[in-house]
């Protein structure tokens, strides 16, 4: 079903594409054409969707070369939000945060609460907050179990992948992640910022442990490897 996103880069896609978020937000797909910009203000799901891309090698200079979700100027909220999105999966799609014309910090992909999600082969680049944010704000459903295979997340105005929690203990944070391949560097930030999360993953990524950063609030690594 074709919901109307002209994808030009110029005419504003938000309301088409939430129309299809909306409407697929029970376990259905979305696909995104090659060489189409969606122009958007922000974009949330409140439930399991399969965002598929044509994909790319996600160099800077052909990022175009797939589909791309740009953020308009001045944005009041995150790019992309998924809350108590389980068993959603993004893969082959680049975000780009367009953060030269933002007011305030802004994050590419903030995941409240999802579990078992999947990244495949995603970019995000020029967010003026965090490229990927793993955020907890109960401990009822947690963003545990979540894959990020040959991502980018570059060029950020803080970090590329960052997990954290939002509330009173930090029990239950983040966990259960994996990090494979990858790129996660030239951020203003670090690339991947463990602020707290437990028993994750990283191997094979070629973001070197300079652009790696813990704080005292992690509690173990399950394994890290490169």
């Amino acid at each position: 079903m074709d919901f109307g996103a002209v994808g030009d880069g110029l005419v504003d896609d938000t309301d088409a594409l939430q129309k299809a978020i909306d409407e697929t937000q029970n376990g259905g797909s979305l696909y995104f054409p090659g060489g189409k910009k969606y122009l958007v203000r922000s974009l949330h799901a409140t439930g399991e969707v399969h965002w598929l891309g044509p994909g790319g090698s996600w160099l800077n200079d052909r990022a175009a070369d797939g589909a791309v979700i740009i953020q308009g100027n001045d944005a009041k909220e995150d790019l992309v939000t998924l809350t108590n999105a389980a068993y959603s999966n993004i893969s082959g799609l680049a975000f780009d945060g367009n953060k030269l014309h933002q007011k305030t910090a802004r994050n590419g992909i903030r995941l409240v609460n999802c579990e078992f999600t999947r990244f495949d082969n995603i970019y995000v680049t020029s967010c003026s907050g965090n490229g990927i944010l793993f955020n907890n704000i109960n401990t009822i459903q947690t963003s545990d179990e979540i894959d990020l295979v040959d991502c980018y997340s570059v060029l950020n105005g803080l970090d590329g992948v960052h997990y954290d929690y939002e509330g009173p203990g930090g029990v239950f944070a983040p966990g259960d992640c994996e990090i494979i391949g990858g790129h996660y560097d030239f951020n203003t930030g670090s690339g991947i910022y463990l602020h707290v999360s437990a028993f994750t993953s990283i191997s094979g990524s070629t973001t070197p442990p300079k652009y790696w950063r813990t704080s005292a609030s992690v509690q173990s690594f399950a394994s890290v490897s490169t």
